[in-house]
C-alpha cells in the first residue's frame, strides 16, 4: 500500500500524509522521492531474492541443525529496519499507526513470552526480533510509493528482474536454478525449475505472486506489461511442477472473484474461508479424526499429502506436551534437540513418524504456530491473519481508486492463508509469501481506513 494516502480519513480526521510532501520542510521533494525508491527496492529484493541467491543445494551444510541464524540476513534486515524507521519518522510520521494496532501488540507479547520459555531463550529472541523487523518493513514499505501508479511502475521493475535472472540462471547455470539428482535435500526433484530461489514451492508461490502484480499492473499502468508479467510467470510456474501453488491459483482466482460480486459480509466470510476450512479438515482433521481419515482415504488418490500426515502426528503429539506457551517461538524444528533427541522426537521409530522430527516444519502454519506458541499463539494469530483482514476487506471497496489495489491485496492474502494449510509460512522471519501477506494484511487496513490517491 503506497503512503499516498491522501485526502481525510473514512471517518473524517485527517489521514497520514505523502511522504513526499511531508518531507518538504527538511528535504528536497525528489532526493525523498529517490531514497524512499531505494529503500523499497532494497526491501524487496532482499525479501524476495535473499542475501544467498542460486543456493547449492549439494551444499552439505543444508544437512546441518539450523541453530543459528544467518548474519548477513541479520545485517541487512537491520539496516534496512533501522533506515526504514528513521525515514518514516523524519517524513512522515503518521504512517507509524498501521504498526499500533492491539492484536499486533498482544500477539508479539506473548511470542516474546514464548521465546523466554523456550528451551534456547537467546536463539528463539534472536529470531523473533527478525520477525518484528520483518513486520515493521512490511508495514512501512507500503508508505514509500508516491500513488497506486507510482506503487505498479516499482513493482513492474522488480518484478522483471526476478524473472529475467531466474530464466537466465535456468538456461545458463542450471546446476543451481534446477533441481537435480545431486541436491542432498530432496533429490526426486529433479528436473523442477527453481529459479534463483532455493526451492521450487518457493518458486512456485512467487510465481503466483507475480501472476497477481501481473493483472494489477495490466489494470492501472500497462496492459502490454502486465500480461506479459502473466505469461512469463505461468510457464514458470508450470515448469516449477509446484502442484500446490498451481491448484491454488484458479481457486484462488475464482473465489475473489466471487467475493467481489457478493453483497453482504457473512456470506462473502463464508465464501473467502469455505476452502481454508476444507483444507484443514482434509489435512490436520485427518490426523485428529479417523472418520475423517476415513473419509478423505476415499476421496483423495494421496491421503498423506506426500507424506505430510506423519509430520502432522509428530506435531500435534508435539502440542500435547506443551499447549500453553509451545516449544518457543522458532525453536522447535531443525534444532540438535529436535533431531537427535529421541525421547523429543515422539519415539520415532516405534511410533512409525519415518523421521519426522528431520523436517524443516510442520508442513502447515497454524499447527506450526500452535507447536511453537502454544494455543493461545494460535488463537491470536488467527485473529491477526485471518478474521481481521477479513474484517477489513469487507470495508475496501467502497472507494474506486482503492479498488484494484484492494483485489491484489486481497488475492495474495487469500492464497496465502489457504498455501499455510500445506507450508509453515507463517511469521517466518526471512519468508517471502508471509512478508507478501504482511503487505496485504497492512494494504487492506489501510484501505478500509483511508481514500488512496490513485
Amino acid at each position: 500500500m503506497p503512503a499516498t494516502v491522501q485526502g481525510r480519513r473514512r471517518d473524517g480526521a485527517a489521514s497520514p500524509a505523502p511522504a513526499g510532501a511531508a518531507s518538504g520542510r527538511t528535504l528536497q521533494v525528489d532526493v525523498v522521492r529517490v531514497i524512499a525508491w531505494l529503500l523499497f527496492v532494497a526491501t524487496m529484493l532482499i525479501i524476495w531474492v535473499s542475501v544467498t541467491p542460486f543456493r547449492d543445494l549439494s551444499d552439505a551444510a543444508l544437512l546441518q541443525p539450523s541453530d543459528s541464524g544467518n548474519i548477513l540476513n541479520q545485517i541487512g534486515y537491520s539496516v534496512l529496519g533501522g533506515g526504514m524507521i528513521v525515514f518514516a519518522a523524519l517524513t512522515n510520521p503518521p504512517v507509524f499507526r498501521i504498526l499500533a494496532r492491539p492484536i499486533y501488540l498482544i500477539t508479539i507479547a506473548w511470542f516474546g513470552l514464548s521465546a523466554l520459555a523456550s528451551p534456547d531463550p537467546v536463539l528463539s529472541v534472536k529470531r523473533l526480533a527478525l520477525t518484528v523487523i520483518v513486520i515493521v518493513l512490511a508495514g512501512l514499505a507500503l508508505t514509500l510509493p508516491a500513488s497506486v501508479r507510482n506503487f505498479a511502475q516499482w513493482l513492474v521493475g522488480l518484478v522483471l528482474l526476478v524473472l529475467a535472472v531466474s530464466y537466465i540462471g535456468v538456461a545458463f547455470a542450471p546446476g543451481v536454478s534446477i533441481h537435480n539428482a545431486y541436491d542432498l535435500v530432496e533429490p526426486e526433484l529433479a528436473g523442477d525449475w527453481r529459479g534463483l530461489f532455493r526451492h521450487k514451492n518457493t518458486t512456485g508461490f512467487m510465481m503466483v505472486m507475480f501472476i497477481f502484480i501481473g493483472l494489477f499492473v495490466a489494470r492501472v499502468h500497462s496492459v502490454v506489461t502486465g500480461w506479459s508479467i502473466v505469461g512469463l510467470s505461468v510457464v514458470f510456474l508450470f515448469c516449477t511442477g509446484a502442484k500446490t501453488s498451481m491448484l491454488l491459483l484458479p481457486v484462488v482466482l475464482t473465489l475473489t472473484w466471487m467475493c467481489e460480486r457478493l453483497r453482504g459480509g457473512a456470506v462473502r466470510a463464508l465464501v473467502a474461508l469455505s476452502l481454508l476450512t476444507l483444507i484443514n479438515l482434509a489435512t490436520v482433521g485427518s490426523v485428529v479424526s479417523e472418520p475423517i481419515k476415513d473419509l478423505f482415504n476415499r476421496l483423495l488418490p494421496d491421503a498423506s499429502f506426500t507424506g505430510r500426515t506423519d509430520i502432522w502426528a509428530f506435531a500435534v503429539e508435539n502440542i500435547a506436551k506443551r499447549p500453553v506457551l509451545g516449544h518457543g517461538f522458532a525453536t522447535f524444528w531443525r534444532t540438535g534437540h529436535v533431531m537427535f533427541d529421541n525421547d523429543e522426537a515422539g519415539g520415532q521409530d516405534e511410533k512409525g513418524y519415518f523421521n519426522a522430527n528431520q523436517a524443516a516444519n510442520a508442513h502447515n502454519g497454524y499447527l506450526d504456530i500452535a507447536l511453537q506458541t502454544g494455543l493461545f499463539g494460535l488463537v491470536l494469530t488467527l485473529l491477526w491473519v485471518v478474521v481481521m483482514p477479513l474484517r477489513d476487506f469487507a470495508k475496501a471497496w467502497d472507494d474506486p481508486p482503492s479498488r484494484e489495489l484492494g483485489h491484489l491485496f486481497f488475492r495474495i492474502w487469500l492464497f496465502g492463508i489457504n498455501f499455510a494449510c500445506l507450508e509453515s509460512v507463517l511469521f517466518d522471519p526471512v519468508g517471502p509469501l508471509w512478508f507478501m501477506m504482511l503487505m496485504s494484511m497492512f494494504g487492506l487496513r489501510l484501505i478500509s481506513r483511508y481514500r488512496i490517491a490513485p
